[in-house]
């Protein structure tokens, strides 16, 4: 991807499907898609919680990627989020209700 510089790195606030060349190009079609996800965010909060039902630590993160998403890290990733840092990768996007965050 070319910037309007010439340089060739992503804006800190990226989302993007794999999936959505290879069904504009026609190579997958929609059954082949799933919600793995290149994203790249500056984190805004990141909160340490614990999984009530493992016991398992996990950071929550308010990440913008462009949009405001929440994502979860594991609880010993190294460097640990902290507002202002740049998290990058491929994620698997999912939805929630938030219904089971109250339970």
């Amino acid at each position: 991807m070319d910037n309007p510089d010439g340089s060739t790195e992503l804006d800190p606030l990226f989302i993007t499907s794999p999936w959505l060349f290879a069904l504009v190009d026609g190579s997958a079609e929609p059954k082949d898609a799933n919600p793995s996800t290149f994203f790249q965010g500056i984190v805004e909060r990141a909160e340490l919680c614990t999984n009530t039902l493992t016991n398992q630590k996990w950071w929550k993160c308010l990440v913008d990627c462009g949009l405001d998403l929440n994502v979860a890290l594991p609880y010993d990733i190294k460097p640990a989020p902290t507002p202002g840092s740049v998290i990058e990768g491929n994620v698997y996007l999912m939805g929630s209700s938030g219904y089971w965050q109250n339970r």
